[in-house]
């Protein structure tokens, strides 16, 4: 294998156990919280809310290890704009200083954005570049449950949603799962030719 080669494969396992040490952590996090307050179903947490983003984030801080707080405000050291995977910027959606996003940086140096009711996005590698959704930006999803699941598999890793990682056409939402289960990002590359179920790897 090249020098870049192993740059790459370095960066993509870099990448592989952030996320699953981002699922565990806020796993751990969510079940702290919904022990101390509830289910999150009962917190009254309304859609791309200010309010409802500030008692996401500060409910659940406390059980996480933080470098830095942002809360809802327009920090300009944390990633502002950004894209899909299919390059497409939504300025309703993609731009972090919106303040619906309860912002927070972790002990390894990845930014945690929290969108009410249920969401929440790592950028794994803070405001550095790409900054987009599939490559170095990844979303989970905060089911009712209080578990910390991977959007478009939920339960059922068999799920199509992975399908979105195609950089062609797909916005990027649900490549976590792809990573994390199939431990590597060949949709960047060769999206067409995989399956869930069969061929998982360009080679």
């Amino acid at each position: 294998m090249t020098i870049p080669g192993i740059i790459v494969d370095y960066k993509i396992k870099q990448t592989i156990s952030k996320l699953k040490k981002v699922q565990t952590t806020f796993s751990n996090a969510v079940l702290m919280a919904v022990n101390e307050y509830g289910p999150i179903d009962t917190w009254g947490l309304v859609k791309d809310d200010k309010e409802s983003a500030q008692i996401l984030g500060i409910r659940l801080k406390p059980y996480l290890k933080i470098l830095d707080d942002c809360g809802t405000g327009n920090c300009e050291n944390y990633t502002g704009q950004w894209h899909l995977l299919n390059g497409i910027f939504q300025s309703n959606v993609t731009d972090y200083k919106l303040d619906f996003y309860y912002k927070l940086r972790l002990a390894d140096g990845a930014e945690v954005f929290l969108r009410p009711p249920n969401t929440l996005h790592v950028d794994i590698n803070g405001n550095k570049t790409p900054n987009v959704m599939g490559k170095d930006i990844f979303r989970f999803y905060i089911s009712d449950n209080g578990k910390v699941n991977l959007t478009g598999v939920g339960e059922n890793p068999n799920s199509a949603g992975w399908r979105q990682c195609n950089p062609k056409t797909g916005e990027g939402w649900n490549c976590a799962a792809w990573v994390m289960f199939k431990e590597n990002m060949d949709y960047l590359k060769c999206a067409d030719e995989l399956e869930w179920d069969g061929k998982t790897s360009c080679k």
